[in-house]
């Protein structure tokens, strides 16, 4: 039976008979010369690909795809948890948003309070203290107002890394989430003029205190030594007065409540 064999050259096909031994054939299409090998057991109906043909079938090896698709798939999960993609069952609810932006919110009520006290010793504690306004050509609440501010910069600092990592969990600013929290829970912005009215309280309270033992210590005190005495003692008392100004602030009812409401979502 006539086998097709296509020509090595120009591909052409033409048919050449069952043949034990090797024939030669010539295309009659570019006239070329050619060996062809087709034994009888060839199957007719699957031509055998011609000498030199870059076409010839290749097995597929199930081993060899599995390890390909296998490779695929793993990339792309990399990709996918490099990318911090989440999917519908993990993607963070509006309950995690809330507690923290509230991180944020409750360490902006402490830098407020903390403004707030530097403020007053750097200028109302003149009126409170009972004392020549000015120690060493310098407002006499200084000492107390350099603790303040140094705290001051560090927790703005610390606020910045939680913006951070808010928009990095969230993929966006705290301050788009700002109109979804308040709808939720509207009392949190008053409570910023509620720690402004606290601190201040508090502050004129601890002002009269320590003016009490500076006037009792300035009568048993060489003038000239006073100045020094007030500025060291306001200068190792600050810790204790920033400290008490900021438990103060976090046992406001509003600030206390509104903690554990968003805590307890």
């Amino acid at each position: 039976m006539p086998v097709v064999v296509h020509c090595p050259g120009c591909r052409a096909p033409l048919s050449v008979p069952e043949s034990a031994e090797p024939q030669v054939a010539e295309c009659p299409a570019c006239h070329r010369p050619f060996t062809v090998s087709v034994p009888p057991a060839a199957d007719a109906g699957t031509p055998e690909p011609a000498p030199g043909s870059d076409r010839r079938p290749r097995p597929v090896r199930p081993i060899v795809v599995g390890v390909v698709v296998s490779v695929a798939l793993l990339a792309v999960g990399v990709v996918v948890l490099l990318r911090g993609d989440h999917t519908a069952g993990d993607a963070p609810s509006d309950a995690e948003r809330d507690r923290d932006y509230h991180e944020i919110l409750d360490l902006s009520y402490d830098i407020q309070a903390v403004r707030a006290g530097s403020g007053f010793w750097l200028g109302e504690y003149r009126q409170w203290a009972g004392l020549d306004d000015t120690l060493a050509d310098r407002p006499a609440g200084n000492e107390v107002f350099t603790a303040y501010d140094a705290l001051l910069r560090r927790l703005e600092a610390e606020r910045l890394q939680k913006r951070e990592a808010f928009v990095a969990t969230h993929g966006f600013d705290p301050k788009d989430w700002k109109a979804h929290f308040a709808r939720r829970y509207p009392e949190h912005d008053v409570i910023f003029d509620q720690i402004e009215a606290v601190v201040t309280r508090r502050c004129r309270v601890q002002a009269v205190q320590s003016s009490a033992h500076l006037l009792a210590r300035r009568e048993a005190m060489d003038p000239a030594a006073f100045d020094d005495y007030r500025a060291e003692y306001l200068r190792g008392l600050a810790p204790a007065l920033i400290r008490d100004v900021r438990d103060e602030v976090r046992r406001i009812d509003s600030v206390a409540s509104l903690r554990e409401k968003v805590r307890g979502r």
